[in-house]
């Protein structure tokens, strides 16, 4: 399963995938040479249970940095083909602050609100 494959899957069957009525997914195809010699193009990571909204974030923020540190060390990716999407400018700037004191280079795309901006919050590594 490719990682266009794994997106229709995970977000085709809620109604509200994205839990914003405003926000719709629409099942894509892939190209026939997308991705291709990826071995694992998608991985969900699920938090354990019951935590705070608090220790979620700071969960999901080691997390994602660990995984970029070690795609970086053990795979040789570059950071500059890593991409991490975020909900709010808020968190952006959290992640950004994380990958940073980890030593990873980050950028911060952003606009006002996610909502209003014409494409989402993002931190991109460089």
């Amino acid at each position: 399963m490719g990682l266009i494959d794994a997106f229709n899957t995970l977000f085709s069957r809620p109604a509200d995938p994205f839990a914003c009525p405003e926000v719709r997914y629409y099942p894509v195809t892939p190209a026939p040479e997308a991705l291709s010699g990826i071995a694992q193009p998608f991985t969900l990571w699920l938090l354990p249970a019951p935590v705070s909204a608090s220790e979620a974030h700071d969960q999901a923020n080691q997390a994602v940095g660990a995984e970029i540190a070690r795609l970086m060390r053990e795979e040789q990716r570059p950071p500059k083909d890593m991409a991490v999407l975020v909900r709010t400018n808020r968190q952006a700037g959290d992640i950004r602050d994380h990958l940073s004191s980890l030593g990873i280079p980050c950028v911060l795309f952003s606009d006002r609100s996610v909502f209003a901006a014409t494409r989402p919050s993002s931190s991109k590594c460089s």
